[in-house]
């Protein structure tokens, strides 16, 4: 009895069109990837209970395979980095033992992934229009992509866009949508303090037959929420993210501007766009973020926007004190208590950063970007890379240090910020489906 392993790999997803590959693929970091796998029964006895696995934790099962026949099929799934993927099949022989054999397919993916990252522009808060602008941290581009207008144009207006955030890729999308909050006192839809705040997409991809930067918001406006501080109309929402680690939760913090009361994290229904009802306990659809102090003695108690980590799911937020004296911050996603904080820096390691007012992470590499607004002095209306490593040799930078990508194009406020990876077929996962011949 015996069994003989046929693998190989190209890249792009296209059905196994290209199968049989070859044992080395050279493609970028986050595009498509197709396995040809092709099992024959080189025996004379029924082989049974087969099992094909690889590296990555891919294992698949087949029942069995007749002598002289040949299986073949092909999986595709997503370059996350250079991997040497040993593939193994066994089976089963009639009367007691096993056959096995492999075969090693070798990924180099050497080049460099683009990221991109989609700030918004808060204009002439709250008369607008705000702007869409795009920028790519791989070659410094930095462009407009569109107007950001209401679809259809009636109310809510989309003139307050103060956070954005990407949905979770998933494998075969290649054009997540971009979400945001329209939001603020100021802006919405209602008189006062009545007016709403409401959870929208924005059109960003140019292949799209809706024009870029047109704003679609939810069915229903994200509503009020009960919580220790009372009933709150959420209409001020300053920061918003998807937790990978949480089955896609969206959290987001809505800005009090009340003497005594600090900011509150909630969930909204990315659906919907309603606030999640009882989502930390019965009668409980938001808590409190504990206000951090600083090293001067002064209490912020603003969070300008969140950001979960990619792999790890750890909540970071900007704490300020109306857009000055930045702290970097740690919260607890389920009490609302901040687990630590730290001074952000500007790039020479030495100054405070003043209005960092968007965050969101590289969703490949786990790296942490910031976007400031207006009133950031000479740093202001740029985008940042933010060191969230401590130092451990000499020279390292300190914890929160800033690092300049470079200035973002137009004018107005820029309120909010989300990455990923926009390339031909790209997208961050390393889910596969296993397609039968």
């Amino acid at each position: 009895a015996s069994v003989a392993l046929d693998a190989s790999g190209y890249g792009g997803a296209n059905g196994g069109a290209n199968c049989p590959g070859t044992l080395t693929v050279r493609e970028n970091i986050a595009t498509p990837l197709t396995y040809c796998y092709e099992i024959t029964n080189t025996g004379s006895t029924l082989l049974s209970n087969l099992v094909l696995s690889d590296l990555s934790g891919f294992t698949t099962n087949i029942t069995s395979l007749a002598s002289g026949q040949v299986l073949a099929f092909f999986r595709e799934t997503i370059i996350t980095g250079d991997v040497a993927n040993v593939i193994n099949v066994t089976g089963d022989v009639p009367g007691g033992g096993q056959v096995s054999s492999n075969r090693e397919v070798l990924v180099d993916a050497a080049q460099q992934c683009p990221v991109t990252c989609f700030i918004a522009s808060d204009v002439a808060n709250p008369g607008g229009p705000d702007r869409l602008y795009q920028f790519n941290i791989t070659n410094g581009v930095s462009s407009l992509v569109g107007i950001i207008q209401p679809d259809p144009p009636s109310p809510p207006d989309a003139n307050c866009i103060e956070a954005l955030t990407f949905a979770l890729p998933q494998i075969g999308n290649i054009s997540p949508l971009l979400y945001s909050v329209d939001a603020g006192p100021t802006c919405g839809t209602g008189p006062g303090t009545l007016k709403q705040g409401f959870l929208g997409t924005i059109d960003w991809d140019p292949s799209n037959a809706i024009p870029d930067g047109r704003w679609t918001p939810r069915p229903f406006p994200i509503g009020t929420g009960t919580g220790v501080f009372g009933r709150v109309n959420l209409n001020n929402v300053d920061g918003l993210d998807f937790d990978a680690t949480q089955d896609g939760i969206l959290y987001a913090v809505q800005r009090t501007d009340a003497p005594g009361v600090p900011d509150i994290l909630f969930q909204i229904d990315a659906t919907t766009g309603q606030v999640v009802s009882n989502a930390f306990g019965f009668g409980f659809d938001y808590i409190g973020i504990t206000p951090v102090t600083n090293g001067t003695g002064q209490v912020l108690a603003d969070v300008d926007d969140l950001a979960i980590g990619t792999f790890d799911g750890v909540m970071y937020g900007i704490a300020n004190a109306s857009g000055t004296f930045d702290e970097l911050v740690l919260i607890d996603k389920f009490t609302g208590s901040t687990l630590g904080n730290c001074p952000l820096l500007a790039p020479n390691g030495i100054t405070r950063f003043q209005d960092m007012e968007g965050m969101s992470f590289d969703p490949i590499r786990g790296e942490l970007y910031g976007s400031s607004g207006t009133a950031g002095g000479t740093t202001a209306n740029s985008l940042f890379k933010i060191n969230i490593l401590p130092p451990i040799l000499p020279g390292d930078p300190p914890l929160g240090q800033t690092t300049l990508i470079g200035p973002i194009p137009g004018t107005g406020d820029y309120e909010g910020s989300d990455c990923f990876l926009v390339t031909p077929d790209a997208v961050s996962t390393i889910e596969g489906v296993v397609f039968w011949d």
